[in-house]
């Protein structure tokens, strides 16, 4: 691997530490957010998200707040898992026009949605890679009145 493609890997999952690393502990989270990948191959794989409210009272978020929402909302990041070639993101197409809906989460409730893969990764990148993907998302959560509640960030392995 090129020293050029070592570095840009060790500069992404550095920035991703540095994110996690740098969140308030002393705030108690009000979300938790859980991620998974599904179906049968990585041009068809959808990326699902579960809003969950874990706090003591409702959270009131809008549904282009979301991780499904608008993609300015969610960082995403892939590189291969062998060989951590770094893949193309696939950028950010006009958003589509998303009524302004608000949800009301309860305690223990929780919202889910997803997006396919090929609009957070180049369609082409995943059609050439041959290895399994290890994707990196970073989600910012702002509820009704802009207000923080928290940010969150994992990794999926994609086959």
């Amino acid at each position: 691997m090129s020293s050029a493609r070592s570095f840009l890997v060790g500069l992404l999952l550095m920035a991703f530490c540095g994110l996690a690393s740098a969140e308030d502990f002393t705030a108690v989270p009000k979300l938790r957010i859980e991620a998974s990948v599904e179906g049968a191959s990585k041009e068809d794989m959808q990326v699902s998200f579960r809003v969950i409210n874990i706090s003591k009272e409702p959270v009131k978020i809008y549904n282009i707040s979301t991780p499904w929402g608008a993609r300015v909302n969610t960082i995403v990041a892939a590189v291969t898992k062998k060989s951590q070639r770094p893949l193309n993101g696939a950028g950010y197409a006009p958003e589509t026009f998303f009524p302004l809906v608000e949800h009301v989460v309860q305690p223990g409730e929780f919202l889910s949605g997803s997006l396919p893969l090929t609009e957070l990764i180049d369609q082409v990148s995943l059609r050439r890679s041959k290895e399994d993907i290890v994707f990196f998302w970073h989600y910012t959560a702002k509820g009704t009145r802009g207000e923080p509640l928290g940010e969150y960030g994992g990794w999926l392995s994609v086959r």
